[in-house]
C-alpha cells in the first residue's frame, strides 16, 4: 500500500456517514426554520419543529416526491436515524426529568 492510498483511505467518508449526515442538515435545517416560523406565531417552537419532522416524513414529501426523498433519506440511513433519534428523545427525558421537583408531585396527590 502506497502511502496515497493509506492518506486517502483515512480521510474518506463513508457514504452511509455522508447520507446521514447530509439528512441530518436538512433535518435541522427544517426544524430551525419551522420553529422560528411558530415561535413568530406565539406558538412553542417546538410544535414547529414537530411539524418538520411530519414534512419531511414519508407521509407528506415521500409522497409529493419520491425521488427526492429517496436521495435525501435513503434506507440505509434510516436506522441510523432511529438511533440518534431514540437518544434524542432520552436525553429530552433526562431533561424533564431534571425540572421535576419531588415536593410538587406529592402535593399534586
Amino acid at each position: 500500500m502506497h502511502a496515497s492510498q493509506t492518506c486517502k483511505s483515512r480521510n474518506s467518508m463513508s457514504p452511509i456517514a455522508v447520507a446521514v449526515l447530509a439528512a441530518l442538515v436538512v433535518i435541522i435545517i427544517a426544524a430551525r426554520i419551522l420553529g422560528t416560523v411558530f415561535r413568530w406565531l406565539a406558538q412553542p417552537p417546538v410544535i414547529g419543529e414537530m411539524v418538520a419532522g411530519i414534512l419531511l416524513g414519508p407521509s407528506l414529501f415521500g409522497r409529493i416526491a419520491p425521488e427526492l426523498s429517496q436521495s435525501l433519506f435513503p434506507p440505509t440511513v434510516a436506522p441510523v436515524l432511529g438511533v440518534i433519534a431514540q437518544v434524542g428523545v432520552i436525553l429530552y427525558m433526562f431533561l424533564v426529568g431534571l425540572d421535576i421537583v419531588g415536593d410538587k408531585l406529592m402535593e399534586i396527590n
